[in-house]
């Protein structure tokens, strides 16, 4: 009932889009990168491809395929003899739906709000692994995996502006908030052969992005 509400939404939105003046389809990928130091290299990832049937210059609905990738920092617990440690990490696989909506009047840059809505399936691998003979060298115990399925919005707000004179390809530049929120997920994890589990941590973060998007015809 909560997707059926939202894909109800998303149909509104596009055929409102039908109507605009300027009608300009686009093809355009997206990447996001979100800041948090429980995260290896202190952050998570998406990486978008999507298109745009309808649009003109104050409104714009996208459609989007996203992959989603992250893995929490490795959890190392030593004693005199041995160590253990636990690795894991997570992708995702979504559609999102959203509408980037300008916020000034046409110059050469412009503001732009963009406000995105999505929904898919997320899989966690965590491996437990242990020192034995070699007090030196890590080994794999246990490996467990987990699946779901997850919904979240992003915000976005930047700038952007064309990068030819055919007004064909625009660039924007944004920050970015996600209330992606994974901890119930991790919490799933748990090994037979130990009772240690991945700290939950949750991803709802600031980031920024960029976007390049190609219009098939001249504005």
């Amino acid at each position: 009932m909560f997707k059926q509400k939202y894909v109800i939404i998303i149909c509104c939105v596009f055929c409102f889009s039908a109507y605009a003046q300027d009608i300009s389809p686009s093809v355009f990928a997206k990447l996001n990168g979100f800041r948090n130091k429980s995260f290896k290299e202190n952050g998570f990832y998406d990486i978008q491809l999507g298109f745009v049937l309808f649009s003109d210059f104050w409104i714009a609905p996208k459609l989007a395929f996203k992959h989603n990738i992250g893995a929490l920092n490795d959890a190392s617990v030593f004693t005199e003899t041995t160590e253990e440690q636990l690795r894991t990490n997570y992708t995702g696989n979504l559609v999102s739906v959203g509408t980037k909506i300008r916020l000034s009047k046409p110059e050469d840059v412009w503001l732009f709000f963009w406000p995105e809505y999505s929904f898919g399936n997320f899989k966690y691998t965590s491996s437990y692994f242990k020192t034995e003979n070699n007090p030196a060298r890590l080994q794999l115990q246990e490996s467990v995996n987990y699946k779901n399925q997850q919904d979240y919005f992003d915000f976005a707000l930047g700038l952007e502006g064309y990068l030819d004179f055919d007004q064909r390809f625009l660039i924007s530049a944004y920050l970015v908030y996600t209330t992606l929120d994974l901890r119930q997920d991790f919490d799933q994890l748990s090994f037979t052969q130990t009772g240690r589990r991945p700290i939950p941590e949750k991803n709802s973060s600031l980031g920024i992005g960029v976007s390049l998007e190609y219009h098939f015809s001249k504005k």
